[in-house]
């Protein structure tokens, strides 16, 4: 509802008598008055602008800060999948070596178990800020030492020729036992 004028500045709208004076100050009022609603609504305008502003630059910020956890958690399920996949390739060449006795078996056996022990410790470098994954690979790495010291003990066993058949396929089953805990690994 809007507020009645009063008299001075009623009569000066009217014009009835008024002076040229009230006329001109009437004049400088309305102007003042349109003035600060002008400068009142840029304010409000600025005021939002910052709101605005501000909550953008945060919501870009948690955005970021989920890429990175993404683009932590891809490295993560690459770096695991490439460990199984070497894991695996080292098995093959082992029994390769092993049924054939031939030397590149023997050294892409190698190659792939270096290249294990690599992209393990990559893991780990890049999980150590988080304690509770940090522990499982520490003990997802345990088993695989132990996978790797049983392919190891097969391959020298075989390569001297003087080992038991029955040690042999023992430890070759305890090989897959471990290659079974890891895909399981892999599956959670």
């Amino acid at each position: 509802m809007r507020a009645q004028p009063t008299t001075f500045t009623h009569n000066m709208d009217q014009g009835t008598n008024s002076t040229p004076e009230q006329r001109q100050v009437s004049r400088i009022v309305k102007q003042l008055t349109a003035f600060n609603q002008l400068i009142a609504g840029l304010l409000l305008v600025v005021i939002l602008l910052s709101f605005s502003i501000f909550f953008s630059y945060k919501t870009q910020r948690e955005m970021y800060q989920d890429l990175l956890e993404v683009d932590k958690a891809d490295q993560i399920i690459f770096h695991v999948e490439s460990i199984v996949l070497r894991m695996a390739e080292a098995e093959t060449a082992t029994k390769g070596f092993i049924i054939t006795g031939n030397q590149t078996f023997y050294k892409e056996s190698d190659l792939m178990i270096q290249q294990t022990r690599t992209e393990l410790d990559s893991l780990i470098a890049l999980v150590q800020k988080d304690p509770d994954l940090y522990k499982d690979i520490v003990s997802w790495k345990q088993t695989i030492d132990k996978r790797v010291e049983i392919f190891l003990f097969t391959r020298e066993l075989s390569k001297e020729r003087q080992a038991d058949s029955d040690l042999l396929i023992s430890k070759i089953e305890e090989a897959k036992f471990y290659t079974d805990q890891l895909k399981a690994t892999k599956e959670q």
